[in-house]
């Protein structure tokens, strides 16, 4: 088995202030969202990777976002006469549905959700941006 090795140029991560999402909206014109974690415009959307045992009763997740990100990358996996490649990521921390509140049309109700314990593994994570909807 073969591993890649790769490190981050001048070994910095680079902080943003904000994230811009490009989307179509539904009456085909072309529009942009702005998350900012220091404001109330720190929350986003992702589809969730359906499991091969039946899959999540939720087809979404949901996140704050903490902080954003990119790095650049030298190593093994980048093409030949590049120097560096840039990644993009997010900081997030997951909210999980609030089960323990009843919701849905029969008690006329939307879903609640709660942040995941800080104490549990999956709290906290990184993603890249590309899986923002």
């Amino acid at each position: 088995m073969s591993s890649t090795q790769f490190y981050f140029k001048h070994n910095h991560i680079y902080r943003h202030a904000t994230a811009a999402f490009n989307f179509t909206r539904y009456n085909i014109r072309r529009d942009r969202n702005t998350v900012n974690p220091t404001t109330d415009k720190c929350n986003i959307l992702v589809a969730r990777e359906q499991s091969a045992e039946g899959g999540h009763r939720h087809p979404f997740g949901y996140a704050r976002v903490l902080g954003v990100y990119h790095v650049q990358i030298q190593g093994d996996f980048v093409l030949d006469g590049v120097e560096a490649a840039q990644f993009n990521f997010l900081w997030v921390r997951w909210y999980k549905y609030a089960d323990e509140i009843p919701a849905g049309t029969a008690v006329h109700h939307l879903e609640c959700l709660q942040f995941i314990l800080r104490t549990d593994s999956n709290a906290f994570g990184f993603l890249d941006p590309a899986h923002v909807i």
